[in-house]
């Protein structure tokens, strides 16, 4: 998938995935790739108001 920044500038969103921890709790897996690299980040829906949260991911 492919977006414009605020900049007009194209961002190249690489994927997402679905996931289930070691805990049982679902989760999607996230790379979002611009010019200058990538960033990996998990995404877990919020009990309160079924919202995507993120959490950068750490090697």
């Amino acid at each position: 998938m492919t977006a414009k920044s605020t900049r007009n500038r194209s961002i190249r969103i690489g994927s997402a995935w679905q996931a289930t921890s070691q805990a049982g709790n679902d989760y999607l897996s996230v790379a979002i790739n611009f010019g200058a690299g990538e960033i990996r980040a998990n995404a877990v829906k919020t009990e309160n108001d079924g919202e995507y949260r993120f959490i950068p991911y750490s090697n």
